[in-house]
């Protein structure tokens, strides 16, 4: 399995998305062992339209804790 693509908040791509994100932890469990590092790894694929502007603002709050 490959990495997923970067999303871009499009509801037409949003479950093939996110199947592509969850076979990529599944396999990758070892590695993505907590929901912080699973939250982490997905945000990092969201880089394009409005799913960038969730990503930024999730960023900035777990910063500001």
């Amino acid at each position: 399995v490959g990495v997923p693509t970067d999303y871009d908040g499009s509801h037409s791509t949003s479950t093939n998305w996110l199947y592509a994100i969850k076979a990529y932890l599944l396999i990758n469990d070892k590695l993505y062992n907590t929901n912080d590092k699973r939250i982490a790894f997905a945000l990092s694929y969201m880089k394009k339209g409005v799913a960038l502007g969730w990503a930024t603002t999730i960023y900035q709050e777990s910063l500001d804790k």
